[in-house]
C-alpha cells in the first residue's frame, strides 16, 4: 500500500507517505445494494433474532454497523467475493470473515488504500488469468479507449483490489512459482503482480536527477580526504606537521601578548568532539601525573571531584 522506500528525511520522516505503483484510496459508495442483497439472501435483522441465538450465530457488520446474523458465514463471504468479481457490486468493496471473533465485515466506506493482486483459483490452485487475457489486453492496448485492457481483467475477476483488512485474511504468494511449488500445501488466495509494484514512484529515480521529489535532502558537496593522516577509533593522536617557532628572519611564527611562543597548535577539529574534553583532561593529568610521578582518573564523565583529581 505505502511505498517502503519513499519516505522523506528530516522533519517530515513517518509524515508524508506515497502510495505504491498500483494503490489506490477508495472512494467511497452507498450500501443500499449490499443491504437489499444480504436480505435476499436469508440475513436476519436485529429485531428478529433472539438474543440467546446471537452467540451461536455469525454477526454481519457494513461499514461497523451491525447489520444483522447469518447462519453460512464461509458461503456468504464466497459469493459476496464472485458477485464483486463480476461486477455486480464495485469493486473496491472490502469482504472479510472474522473466524475467531464469528464475524463478517463489509466495507465500502472512502478513505481505504487499496492495491491490486491476481486471483488464485480456490478449487485448482492456480491463477485465473490465463493466455488469452493477456492477448485481449496486448489487443486493446491500440485502442483510444483509455484503461480498456485493464477495465477487462477486472471484469473478467482475475484481478481484484484488496485493502488492509481483506489481505489480513488473505493468503499472498509472491511468486507464481511459489503457487507451483508450496501450492498443493499453502491454500493460496492472490498472487502478486509483480514485487516492483511494492514501490513507488521515486525508486526508480536516477539518483542524479535534479528533479528530487518534494521533502527529498539535496547533497550540494562531496567530502574529500586531505592530505592529514586519517585515525582510527583505537589509535593514539600525532603530530601532523612539525612548524620552526623562528624563521630565518627571526620572526616568530605566534605571536603572544605575553610573549610565550606556543610548543603544540591543535585543530578543534582533530579530536571526536565528544572526546574532546575528555582527551584534553587526559593530556593534562597525564602531564601531571608525570611531574609527580603519581596516578589519577582522568575520567571527567564520572562523579569525581577535583580534589580527588588533585
Amino acid at each position: 500500500m505505502i511505498c517502503p522506500a519513499e519516505t522523506p528525511e528530516g522533519q517530515a520522516v513517518g509524515l508524508v507517505k506515497n502510495l505504491a505503483l498500483m494503490a489506490k484510496i477508495s472512494v467511497g459508495a452507498p450500501t443500499k445494494n449490499i443491504k437489499d442483497f444480504l436480505e435476499d439472501w436469508g440475513l436476519d435483522g436485529l429485531d428478529e433474532i433472539s438474543p440467546e441465538s446471537i452467540k451461536d450465530r455469525c454477526k454481519v457488520f457494513i461499514n461497523g454497523d451491525w447489520a444483522g446474523c447469518f447462519d453460512e458465514a464461509e458461503t456468504l463471504c464466497n459469493t459476496l467475493k464472485e458477485i464483486r468479481r463480476k461486477g455486480h457490486i464495485r469493486n473496491d468493496t472490502s469482504i472479510v470473515r472474522d473466524i475467531i471473533n464469528r464475524e463478517v465485515k463489509i466495507f465500502t466506506d472512502a478513505g481505504r488504500a487499496m492495491r491490486p493482486l491476481y486471483v488464485v483459483d480456490s478449487e485448482t490452485g492456480e491463477l485465473r488469468i490465463r493466455k488469452g487475457d493477456v492477448e485481449k489486453v496486448r489487443a486493446m492496448s491500440g485502442t483510444a479507449e483509455k484503461g480498456a485492457g485493464w477495465n477487462h481483467l477486472m471484469a473478467s475477476g482475475v484481478i481484484e483490489y484488496i485493502d488492509c483488512e481483506e489481505e489480513e485474511t488473505s493468503m499472498v504468494a509472491m511468486f507464481h512459482k511459489d503457487l507451483i511449488e508450496k501450492g498443493k500445501s499453502i491454500p493460496y488466495t492472490h498472487c502478486e503482480i509483480h514485487p516492483s509494484l511494492i514501490l513507488g514512484t521515486s525508486p526508480n529515480f536516477d539518483d542524479a536527477d535534479p528533479l528530487a521529489p518534494p521533502g527529498a535532502e539535496a547533497y550540494l558537496s562531496k567530502t574529500k580526504k586531505d592530505c592529514s593522516m586519517c585515525l582510527r577509533s583505537s589509535e593514539s593522536g600525532v603530530v601532523d606537521t612539525v612548524m620552526l617557532s623562528v624563521n630565518s628572519k627571526g620572526s616568530r611564527f605566534v605571536k603572544v601578548k605575553d610573549g610565550v611562543v606556543p610548543d603544540l597548535l591543535m585543530n578543534p577539529h582533530a579530536v571526536p568532539s565528544r572526546m574532546t574534553i575528555g582527551h584534553l583532561v587526559e593530556c593534562l593529568l597525564g602531564k601531571t601525573a608525570a611531574i609527580i610521578g603519581g596516578e589519577g582518573d582522568a575520567t571527567p564523565f564520572n562523579d569525581v571531584s577535583h580534589i580527588e583529581l588533585q
